[in-house]
């Protein structure tokens, strides 16, 4: 198989690089905040299942730098590691882009695997043409296949010029090639569809009613409601993103934020209802967050939980998981998603604790 490179150390540029090494491609998995790219071999795809294994171990790798790896690629995966959010991310965003492809060759092909709103493919082919020197369909090929957000269609867009054809056997299975307008928009709806549910829950589940046994149907996760922020706010950066569409995008930005307050409103009532002070109470965000994901909305999620609670008290951290968590006396704990939720319940009695649903259909 040709030589493939994924730029990002990222969960999904980690799966990719190792579905491929599992087939015998010579594979480079680049760094992108140390710009060295490491060889991946089946035996260490078959050892490590994800980044965070690898990353933990730090095995003894085969490392060279970026642009050699880039260089002799002819397929180049684009998953990188994005933390800023809103124009931020879409500045951050083409500048990994530009550090990705400045080293590319003629015939070789470029996948983007991080969503860019609408027309944001428009702009990446721009700047491949600027930093290589090369036009889109002619002498470089330029795919469109976002991963995650609010679940994948497996659709893989492409402009004139590019049929796909030279992607078999790099592509997974059953992916289908549409064009790139196509592809963006069917994304897009996929965001918006996500949103408009956690927007209908939050505003149905928001007047403060006492609810301990609403339907699981019901159950949207503060984990799941913020997977897909980055998406929605690469959208509203989009010149494409007017009229009604607009509305949707502004709604679900907000819905989460109402929803951080009324979180934060519901533990602080919740304190006082156990004859306890917030300020003496001990506040544990439970909530197992990839670090490595290539989006950081989850992670500003917590930040800003994090930030409004310590407006009240100063014990306040996160924990991915409480397996091994002593609590001590007066502890809060506030359960992010169903995994950290399940593992509340089994040891609240244990730490002696109250915990916190993080659903708007659950006050408690």
């Amino acid at each position: 198989m040709e030589n493939v490179a994924v730029y990002g150390f990222s969960t999904e540029g980690y799966r990719i690089a190792s579905r491929l090494a599992g087939k015998g491609a010579p594979v480079h998995l680049i760094d992108e905040t140390m710009n060295v790219a490491v060889l991946l071999q089946q035996g260490i795809a078959r050892t490590y299942p994800d980044v965070t294994a690898l990353t933990q171990d730090e095995p003894l790798l085969d490392t060279r730098p970026l642009e050699s790896a880039v260089s002799e690629a002819k397929y180049l995966f684009f998953a990188p590691r994005i933390r800023k959010t809103g124009i931020d991310s879409k500045t951050e965003i083409n500048a990994k882009f530009k550090d990705a492809t400045a080293h590319l060759k003629e015939g070789s092909s470029v996948i983007c695997n991080m969503p860019v709103g609408l027309g944001g493919n428009a702009q990446n082919i721009s700047l491949l043409k600027y930093v290589t020197g090369m036009e889109v369909g002619k002498g470089i090929s330029y795919y469109y296949h976002p991963l995650g957000g609010a679940g994948q269609r497996g659709l893989v867009g492409t402009i004139r010029g590019n049929d796909g054809s030279d992607l078999a056997g790099i592509l997974e299975e059953g992916v289908e090639f549409a064009p790139m307008a196509v592809a963006e928009r069917e994304h897009a709806i996929d965001i918006l569809s996500k949103f408009s549910r956690v927007v209908s829950t939050v505003e149905m589940y928001k007047h403060g009613m006492r609810v301990t046994t609403a339907p699981r149907r019901s159950w949207v996760f503060l984990d799941e409601m913020a997977y897909g922020l980055t998406d929605l706010h690469l959208i509203k950066e989009s010149h494409d993103s007017i009229g009604s569409v607009m509305y949707m995008i502004k709604g679900g930005i907000r819905a989460i934020d109402a929803y951080i307050k009324k979180l934060v409103d519901g533990i602080r009532f919740i304190v006082r209802e156990s004859g306890l002070r917030l300020s003496r109470t001990n506040v544990v965000i439970a909530w197992n967050i990839d670090q490595h994901g290539m989006r950081g909305d989850r992670l500003e999620v917590a930040e800003s939980l994090t930030a409004r609670l310590l407006d009240y008290t100063s014990k306040v951290e996160r924990l991915d998981s409480l397996r091994d968590y002593y609590a001590p006396p007066n502890t809060l704990v506030v359960a992010c998603s169903q995994a950290n939720y399940e593992e509340a319940l089994e040891r609240q009695e244990q730490m002696e604790s109250v915990v916190v649903t993080a659903t708007p259909a659950i006050f408690v």
